[in-house]
């Protein structure tokens, strides 16, 4: 029997997925697509004809008013029907909440953990409070409630309408071990699983857990460690990990953001990081934060 050609569109996950699925030697052959964000690659006549060309494909949830129309769920469904599988974007930020967007009239601020910022480090800078404080604030104030049931709560919603579940998976494991770098980049544990669940649903065997060893595209290029008041709140038990993984900051007139060297902060550094980074963006263009 041929080997079905399939493919995975959406995000960087997509991307991983595609990678796993041949480092773990499943049945397949996968047909490699850019990322749906980067609209200028993949927005084309000839990324359509390769996903046309696909016996299954696998489709990360997107809106229906998403830019490129071919990928919207509901054109998936009835131009492929049964040959695709959605799933959803695997996001948790139970570990770390108050993670998020920072944009400016330019579109997302960059920093110094790529597209994150903090909502506790923004307002921080507001009202003028120290590093050390802030510091201090993110990591110990314990006024966001249910910061892992509200995560998986808004993922069940996004659930509802895919084929593929996940939140079942990070309920069991979220304390466990460490089992997201940061608030949509999972480990290779979750990417697994949900290939497996993926692929199984067409009758494709995706191998045992253990069969990600060596797998060389782990989305662990940023790292945010979980808050000391998630960790004590949840009982985690894998070991505390106080350093964070992202890059240096760029300062200069005309922008500010990352320069894409790699650097570990610890969080007095990143506070200081992105209170310079905020210094510079909105008390020169005037915006509000």
């Amino acid at each position: 029997m041929a080997r079905p050609k399939i493919c995975f569109i959406g995000n960087c996950q997509a991307q991983t997925l595609s990678l796993l699925a041949d480092h773990v030697g499943a049945a397949v052959d996968i047909i490699y697509l850019p990322p749906v964000f980067d609209l200028k690659r993949f927005a084309t006549l000839d990324i359509e004809k390769l996903i046309n060309g696909a016996d299954i494909i696998f489709n990360q949830r997107v809106s229906e008013d998403y830019a490129v129309s071919f990928v919207r769920p509901s054109v998936i469904r009835a131009k492929f029907g049964s040959r695709s599988a959605s799933w959803p974007n695997i996001y948790f930020d139970g570990y770390f909440p108050g993670i998020g967007y920072v944009y400016t009239k330019a579109g997302k601020l960059t920093g110094p953990v790529g597209d994150y910022h903090f909502e506790q480090i923004r307002e921080a800078w507001t009202c003028k409070l120290s590093i050390k404080d802030t510091a201090r604030k993110i990591l110990e104030d314990s006024s966001i409630d249910f910061p892992v049931e509200k995560s998986l709560q808004k993922l069940r919603l996004r659930e509802t309408e895919t084929d593929i579940k996940i939140s079942d998976y990070i309920s069991t494991y979220f304390r466990v071990r460490k089992i997201f770098y940061s608030m949509n980049h999972p480990d290779d544990h979750v990417i697994f699983e949900i290939l497996r669940r993926l692929l199984g649903r067409f009758g494709i065997y995706a191998g045992v857990p253990e069969s990600i060893r060596g797998f060389k595209y782990t989305l662990n290029s940023l790292i945010v460690p979980e808050l000391t008041f998630v960790r004590q709140r949840y009982r985690l038990l894998f070991p505390e990990q106080n350093n964070i993984r992202g890059t240096g900051i760029r300062i200069d007139s005309d922008f500010g953001g990352s320069d894409g060297i790699p650097l570990v902060y610890n969080w007095s550094m990143l506070v200081g990081a992105y209170f310079r980074l905020y210094d510079h963006v909105f008390k020169e263009d005037g915006a509000s934060i």
